[in-house]
């Protein structure tokens, strides 16, 4: 896996300037807390420089198409090109959308009257399975997308186990770099080894939409509920639309867990932790077609939290099953159902899967070593 060897840097030199398009907070959602994340560094020897999109302030806005968001597409088309001649960055850093039709002819407008202002271009795919909507397309749709899009000097992919979108845009170069979690367990003191605290407590953090996953944890809830397994499932997280908000409120009736289950909305910030805090199991169930890596996992994993998820996309970079947590097979409610009882069940299972984890994040998964690995990439391409 090439995460790029580090570099040093000669005295005298020049910083590398690279210029982020993207969005930062809110949506508060996997993609935007990464960019954030990157834009406020620290990355010494690189000078970072951030225009950012806004095209969605919501979950729910996300993939429409607004007569603000074309005027918002040119402003920001505008505003890179000034940045260039400003700042002269070489490097243009960009997060293409996923399979999805109008944000990706919106990515290829843009990068069309933009890219060859830059010497360099890298993609950094943290919406993956662009290339499985390029595929179906045909001309002159696929002509154009390809075009704007194809032949980036770098594509960065979160995992081996994602789609092939840097192969199929034919990058010059592919690297694999996982996304990562700030530290923020170390506020709460708490142990996980004793006598825990029935019943106990599932953990769904994200956007709360079906390909998610959770109208497949609910249905794992209700069999929890006919063996009469005690848990609490916590649902928290922003709503992809609130006709799927209601849908969710009618099954939850209709399954008779108004006792178990509670829906918090987003929460951010501390309140966000004190949620991971408080639980004693995550469960991510993703079968997301965008899903590239599911930060939300790592976040979990500082927390010391066994997991549940899915066989999904980069999801294994992840969770090594039956290690740190276990993986279902997606849209699997009863196989999801099994792992959650064993869970529930042994205090100490989810004391050794949760330590596992921990130890993974910090070998793997932290804003240090993430700031790092972007480094020395663009160290490399200076």
């Amino acid at each position: 896996m090439d995460h790029s060897q580090p570099l040093e840097r000669r005295l005298n030199t020049p910083p590398v300037r690279v210029l982020v398009v993207g969005q930062t907070p809110p949506p508060y959602h996997g993609q935007s807390i990464m960019i954030q994340m990157l834009v406020e560094g620290p990355l010494p020897d690189v000078e970072i420089h951030h225009v950012r999109m806004q095209f969605s302030e919501s979950l729910g806005e996300i993939g429409k198409v607004r007569i603000g968001k074309i005027w918002h597409l040119f402003e920001l088309i505008a505003r890179i090109v000034w940045c260039r001649i400003r700042f002269r960055p070489t490097i243009l850093y960009y997060p293409p959308a996923g399979p999805n039709f109008v944000p990706l002819v919106r990515d290829s407008v843009l990068l069309f009257f933009t890219r060859w202002l830059f010497p360099t271009t890298v993609f950094h795919f943290q919406a993956a399975g662009c290339s499985e909507l390029i595929s179906q397309l045909k001309n002159p749709w696929k002509w154009w997308i390809c075009r704007a899009l194809g032949a980036p000097d770098v594509a960065i992919e979160l995992s081996e186990y994602g789609p092939p979108d840097g192969e199929t845009l034919g990058a010059k170069r592919i690297v694999y770099i996982p996304n990562a979690s700030k530290d923020e367990a170390h506020q709460f003191q708490r142990d996980r080894q004793v006598d825990s605290i029935q019943p106990s407590r599932i953990l769904y953090l994200g956007t709360v939409t079906e390909e998610k996953g959770v109208s497949v944890l609910l249905e794992a809830c209700r069999i929890l509920l006919e063996a009469q397994t005690p848990f609490r499932l916590d649902i928290v997280g922003g709503f992809g639309s609130e006709m799927y908000r209601q849908q969710l409120e009618q099954d939850i009736a209709s399954n008779r867990l108004q006792e178990h289950v509670t829906m918090h909305g987003q929460k951010v910030g501390q309140d966000k932790w004190n949620m991971f805090a408080q639980a004693d199991i995550f469960c991510f169930p993703s079968y997301y077609r965008c899903e590239s890596f599911g930060c939300v996992l790592v976040e979990a994993m500082t927390f010391s939290l066994p997991v549940v998820s899915t066989r999904w996309r980069g999801i294994p970079t992840i969770v090594s099953h039956a290690k740190n947590g276990f993986l279902a097979p997606t849209q699997d409610a009863i196989a999801v159902a099994e792992f959650l009882t064993q869970l529930v069940n042994s205090p100490e299972l989810r004391r050794v899967m949760g330590a596992e984890g921990r130890r993974r994040f910090e070998q793997e998964f932290t804003q240090e070593i993430f700031l790092k690995r972007m480094r020395n990439l663009f160290l490399s391409l200076a």
